[in-house]
């Protein structure tokens, strides 16, 4: 059977015959670039001169920044292929410029589109008009001829443009999306996977030259090539699907890693999101609840003794509102601006709330709430309230008089403690019945107090941020904290570290503990972006957050 094969570029040799002859500006750039791809271990005759440019391999196009950096030593010692010329990780969305394009030219081209922007690599891919283009690639129909042509990448960027031949326009939309697909392919730094021996593909031909390093084999794809085998392969058959090989994936996904995908979340998590909606994920979240939020301000979450989860959180009208499974809405109470509400659910039921009103006193509301405690709070502060096994409840809060309080069943009310301006305590109910505290101190310093004991801790803390603390099932406590390194540390009964997770300015932690794997720590990250860290995995859970706002996590 005759092995049909239909060279990607064929214009380009059609051409040469008529080509004019560059001018001595040209000329000299031109001799260059040969020169430096003979060096990179080009061969001559693979060489190509069309209207003052210079092609290798018949379809890519060379320039001369492209050219002096193929001289370069590459990143690999190993020997489908890539160039060392390759697109920087800053390029983050490649679009592609197609407005002459109709019919099927214009299905073909969003088809070829679709097949890099569908895969997890570093960067999207798009078609204009689109936002948020990091570089744009203008696609260009050359009348009359078949096949396509293109260049590397050069100074980390993209290769400017694609030819695509207007002779394809007698073959099926599958194989035009094969010959763009291709194209793109070597804009971004891929080399033919039989440049070694066009035959593969074309049935004639010889070696484009392995080029030193300027064919560089890429790892854990083939180093022979077989007809069909790899979308960029040198040329292409009427048959072709327009799809990539799992050989073609495996080169993409090596050489432009996405990033990885998030860590389990087995816990629900709530948070203030960019758009200043209330997020909450994780089982029984609805991620947009749609309800925006009050600059500045963070949301609590508690898990309701029914299995139901409910959170409390100031509104962008001022007011207290609840979302979850016991009801969604505004419960009327005006909040004090900046500050931040609490919630915890209570053993017989129900839930209870305790935050700051716009009177600037602590309230607390629910089945056992007094509503207003008659107790001032300091300026921008947030109370921390937990149930209590009889039905009760306990609430640490920064008094107007900057100490640390505590009111409740065995509360002492005024600790005596000063706390540092403008932060929050966390209150916990330990599994032996007892309370602790954690807040920062007006040292800097991170303290406990309950009791488990109370004391400097030795931690110093970023300036405006609080401390979270929980009760670990088999008995003490572990607190995170920003240290005043801008880092996530957490400490208590199940060690101390530094997590070495930048955490962004003014944003406090949440931690939870979990049943199976001790505790984990939602926060934002010092790049806008909601993390966790624990028992059940480590990494961005890719929510951009609101800035000085904190998760809330049970």
């Amino acid at each position: 059977m005759m092995k049909s094969g239909i060279l990607v570029s064929a214009w380009c040799t059609l051409a040469l015959s008529c080509a004019a002859q560059p001018q001595e500006s040209q000329l000299s750039e031109a001799q260059e670039i040969i020169e430096n791809l003979k060096q990179a271990g080009f061969p001559a005759d693979d060489i190509m001169v069309v209207g003052g440019k210079i092609y290798v391999g018949r379809d890519a196009e060379v320039s001369l920044a492209a050219s002096r950096e193929m001289l370069k030593p590459g990143d690999t010692t190993e020997e489908q292929y890539r160039t060392t010329n390759l697109v920087n990780s800053s390029i983050t969305k490649i679009c592609i410029n197609g407005s002459t394009f109709t019919g099927a030219f214009s299905t073909a081209l969003d088809l070829a589109i679709q097949n890099y922007d569908e895969l997890p690599l570093s960067f999207a891919m798009a078609r204009t008009p689109s936002s948020g283009c990091s570089f744009t690639i203008n696609a260009v129909i050359q009348p009359g001829l078949v096949g396509g042509s293109a260049g590397f990448p050069s100074g980390g960027l993209p290769f400017s443009t694609i030819n695509i031949g207007g002779g394809l326009s007698s073959y099926s939309v599958d194989v035009i999306e094969h010959v763009i697909t291709h194209e793109i392919g070597h804009t971004i730094g891929f080399r033919h996977s039989d440049y070694y021996n066009r035959g593969i593909s074309c049935g004639t031909g010889g070696d484009e030259g392995d080029a030193g390093v300027g064919a560089t084999h890429i790892p854990g794809t083939p180093t022979t090539a077989v007809v069909g085998g790899s979308l960029m392969n040198s040329c292409f058959r009427s048959v072709e699907t327009g799809e990539f090989a799992s050989t073609d994936v495996t080169a993409l996904q090596t050489l432009y890693p996405g990033a990885p995908p998030p860590p389990a979340l087995d816990y629900p998590v709530a948070f203030q999101a960019n758009t200043t909606s209330l997020w909450v994920i994780g089982p029984g979240g609805s991620g947009d609840t749609g309800y925006g939020m009050a600059a500045g301000t963070s949301p609590s979450l508690t898990r309701l003794t029914n299995g139901g989860i409910q959170v409390a959180f100031q509104a962008n009208t001022g007011s207290l509102w609840t979302w979850g499974s016991a009801g969604t809405g505004d419960l009327g109470y005006g909040m004090a601006a900046g500050t931040s509400p609490s919630i915890t659910a209570l053993s017989n039921g129900g839930y209870q709330v305790a935050f700051q009103a716009n009177t600037t006193r602590l309230w607390v509301i629910g089945p056992g709430g007094p509503g207003d405690t008659g107790y001032g709070m300091a300026a921008g502060t947030s109370p921390s309230i937990a149930a209590l096994p009889n039905g009760g409840y306990q609430v640490a809060f920064q008094a107007n008089t900057t100490r640390l309080w505590v009111i409740g069943p065995g509360g002492p009310g005024d600790t005596g403690y000063g706390m540092a301006a403008g932060t929050s305590p966390s209150l916990t109910r330990l599994t032996n019945g007892g309370i602790q505290v954690a807040f920062q101190a007006n040292t800097g310093s991170l303290w406990t107090w309950g009791s488990a004991g109370t004391g400097d801790l030795g931690f110093g803390m970023a300036a405006g941020t609080s401390p979270s603390i929980t009760a670990l099932p088999n008995g003490g406590y572990q607190i995170a904290f920003q240290a005043n390194t801008g880092a996530l540390y957490y400490t208590g009964s199940a060690g101390s570290a530094n997590t070495g997770y930048g955490m962004a300015a003014g944003t406090s932690p949440s931690i939870a503990s979990r049943s199976s794997s001790g505790f984990d720590i939602a926060f934002q990250a010092n790049t806008g972006t909601l993390w966790k860290t624990g028992g059940t995995g480590t990494g961005n859970l890719g929510y951009g957050m609101a800035g000085r706002t904190s998760p809330g996590a049970r």
